[in-house]
């Protein structure tokens, strides 16, 4: 997280978080990008003090928790039967702290153009209940879809492009990894690459 905009987007997020905003719309096609913000987010002082955990979800994996002190030497911790879209929001609402990524799950509230009441009114019900506690909802997604109903409980924000400096460092990493793995990396002055086998 050493770029600027990177930077400013754990800001203003953190700033969002703190001033309980309950219901967050990230848009991206950068999913893996935006939940590397979040974990920078979840690892600042402010939200490990009040042990917030960092939670993902995605209809295929259902829910898992992978910053807080339950994960402590292991990469994730599942979190059971949370896998459809109302039960990952039962589960959320039962708690009293945490940051609650949701990928794509805007397709369930307006699924072909067409709001569904009642998930919709769990969602803003959820966001009721929440605004009180330590715990905010972040959805991650290309376009969080325009639902009426929602309009006031969901905060949208939008991930910049990265800058040269954080594609740099990207390419970097997936260099060093190449060369761990048998593979030579060489760039040239033209910004040509060969790969060479080890």
């Amino acid at each position: 997280m050493s770029t600027e905009s990177l930077q400013k987007l754990v800001t203003e997020l953190d700033v969002l978080i703190r001033a309980r905003y309950p219901l967050v719309a990230a848009n991206t096609h950068e999913e893996n990008r935006f939940r590397r913000v979040m974990h920078a987010v979840a690892n600042l002082k402010t939200h490990k003090e009040k042990d917030k955990g960092l939670y993902l979800w995605s209809r295929t994996m259902g829910l898992r928790q992978t910053v807080g002190k339950e994960v402590k030497g292991k990469e994730e911790v599942l979190i059971p039967e949370t896998s459809d879209p109302i039960s990952v929001l039962e589960y959320i609402a039962k708690q009293q702290k945490g940051l609650f990524v949701l990928c794509d799950y805007g397709p369930y509230l307006a699924p072909y153009g067409q709001e569904d009441p009642q998930l919709v009114r769990r969602l803003r019900e959820l966001a009721w209940d929440i605004k009180t506690r330590h715990v905010t909802v972040i959805f991650v997604e290309r376009s969080f879809p325009d639902v009426p109903a929602l309009e006031k409980e969901v905060k949208a924000i939008e991930l910049p492009l990265p800058d040269e400096h954080e594609v740099t460092v990207m390419l970097d990493v997936q260099m060093q990894k190449l060369e761990g793995g048998g593979i030579k990396v060489e760039v040239d002055a033209n910004n040509s690459c060969r790969l060479y086998l080890v």
